[in-house]
């Protein structure tokens, strides 16, 4: 057990050290830092020899069994190291940085590539489990859409589609079927984007995905509290520290509406602040978030609402940017609506509950 858990350590310190090797490079291209600590970096490089030296002990351990306990201790003392030092490698990055002329999308595809590989890495671990709950409701769904076009789930769940992600008979779901229809209550929204990860790799390919849209929502609260303090060690703290805590983390990898409704709500809002530089092109793009929102779920139609209310009293004063803004609400609601009252009966958001 001690032996799997310092590997795991291992392999997620150290994709943590090389994210943060990526950020320092891309950084240092779109940044200048001084001459001393440019020097730094090159002689930081060196330490990753001792990755060699890890490896190095795990093959000893193979053939020499005897030294298990003392590789275990080092692994974990290692990686133990490498986190502590680029804690403190990150906090001299940004005291040191000097502004060329800061791209501010550049940076944020620093933050997001880092971001993205991090959170690549604790997709094996959450497939290490079986789906359950409302994840496996919508891998079902993406299933039934992806491969039969249709949102029907009899046939799906008879011929156990799911098996490779939840290994267990699920027959009991048929109790609930009309004749051969079985129709899942909740949203169809986040069935509907999960479609292109479930045709790639099923449930891997689905956290994958996931976790791609949460490092492009960490990458847009880098954006928002950039735009907002114009200060880059801010925006990289408000990144770091909400990036890596609950309730991002936890959903980095999970196949649930928190997600993609938060970086659409963030993007909308970023969007509707820099209103003044707005084309027809950038409000039509705004509008879709807020529409599509309550296609997720019933809880994002109050986030959907204060921001076209925001939106509305800069828009209103001009024609063709409000019609742009509010055209795709109206349409990808009526489309709501409509879904609603053909299988539900209601025209109400929350007939399918």
């Amino acid at each position: 057990f001690l032996y799997g858990v310092s590997i795991y350590f291992f392999l997620l310190f150290f994709g943590v050290y090389f994210g943060f090797a990526l950020l320092y490079s891309i950084c240092g291209y779109y940044f200048r830092f001084d001459n001393g600590f440019a020097r730094a970096l090159k002689r930081d490089f060196l330490t990753y020899g001792l990755v060699v030296l890890v490896l190095f002990l795990e093959l000893l351990f193979k053939l020499v069994g005897n030294f298990k306990v003392f590789i275990n201790l080092f692994e974990i003392l290692f990686v133990g190291g490498v986190f502590i030092k680029s804690a403190f490698l990150l906090k001299y990055l940004f005291a040191n940085l000097t502004t060329r002329s800061i791209g501010v999308t550049k940076g944020a595809g620093a933050i997001f590539l880092a971001t993205f590989l991090i959170y690549g890495l604790l997709v094996p671990v959450a497939n290490t489990h079986w789906a359950d709950g409302d994840e496996l409701h919508y891998l079902i769904e993406a299933h039934s859409l992806a491969y039969d076009r249709d949102l029907n789930l009899y046939n799906n769940v008879k011929n156990r589609d799911y098996w490779s992600y939840r290994p267990t008979n699920m027959d009991w779901m048929l109790k609930n079927a009309l004749s051969d229809k079985l129709y899942q209550i909740g949203e169809k929204g986040l069935s509907l984007l999960l479609i292109p990860g479930y045709i790639l790799a099923r449930r891997f390919g689905v956290s994958l995905e996931i976790s791609l849209l949460a490092a492009l929502l960490a990458a847009n609260i880098y954006l928002l509290t950039l735009e907002i303090t114009n200060s880059l060690e801010a925006s990289f703290y408000v990144w770091l520290f909400l990036a890596f805590t609950s309730p991002l983390l936890i959903f980095s990898s999970q196949a649930y509406p928190e997600i993609p409704g938060g970086l659409l709500v963030i993007y909308a809002l970023r969007k509707i602040r820099s209103a003044p530089e707005w084309k027809r092109g950038s409000a039509l793009i705004a509008g879709t978030c807020l529409g599509f929102l309550p296609w997720l779920n019933t809880r994002f139609i109050l986030s959907s609402a204060i921001l076209f209310l925001f939106a509305l009293r800069i828009f209103i004063k001009n024609k063709k940017m409000f019609i742009a803004f509010i055209l795709p609400i109206i349409l990808l609601g009526f489309g709501l609506m409509s879904y609603n009252y053909r299988f539900f009966g209601s025209l109400m958001p929350c007939a399918g509950y």
